[in-house]
């Protein structure tokens, strides 16, 4: 899962994580710290809220939103290419395409099943996402509708279940384990 970290103290995630690592850039701000990625950690693998709940999981911690975020993605990406995972999640992306991110994900998806989300601004294209070698994944509502974020654009290949998800959240500074549901 290439997103934001994810806390491996979450007992619906402990067992799961099998691996860390952070190729974030050090001068970035640390606020929201493995939030988004530990709720896409409980959504995949997590033991009670998990559609595969067996698996195993390598965290790469990135940052979105941010200007470096593309190269630490790159990183990421590298780093994907040396351990071969049979399915890459990237959760982030970019509305501008890039030959080296092209490059990396080509190569990738020879070895493992690349996933990307559409993106949430509504339309147009996204990267990772967009590239043919990904596969591109929207949003649906409980009604089977695009809600108004999901990006609807011809390189999406399929949607699936993204509103009010029950998944996993960091715990709390006491250590106790939270859930939290996504409208």
């Amino acid at each position: 899962i290439i997103d934001t970290g994810i806390d491996n103290n979450h007992p619906d995630l402990s067992d799961r994580v099998i691996d860390q690592k952070d190729v974030s850039s050090k001068n970035m701000p640390q606020s929201n710290q493995k939030l988004h990625g530990t709720y896409v950690a409980g959504i995949l693998a997590g033991a009670k809220t998990g559609v595969a709940p067996n698996c195993e999981v390598i965290s790469i911690q990135i940052h979105n939103h941010h200007p470096e975020s593309q190269i630490e993605l790159c990183k990421a990406l590298d780093y994907c290419l040396r351990v071969s995972p049979d399915v890459v999640n990237i959760s982030c992306g970019f509305p501008y395409y890039s030959d080296e991110m092209k490059d990396r994900c080509s190569r990738l998806s020879q070895k493992s099943m690349v996933i990307a989300s559409a993106g949430n601004t509504g339309t147009g294209a996204h990267f990772p996402a967009s590239y043919p070698c990904v596969v591109s994944v929207g949003a649906i509502d409980e009604d089977g509708h695009h809600p108004i974020f999901s990006n609807i654009w011809p390189t999406v290949n399929i949607s699936a279940p993204g509103i009010k998800i029950v998944s996993t959240f960091p715990v709390d500074e006491n250590g106790s384990a939270r859930y939290c549901v996504d409208k």
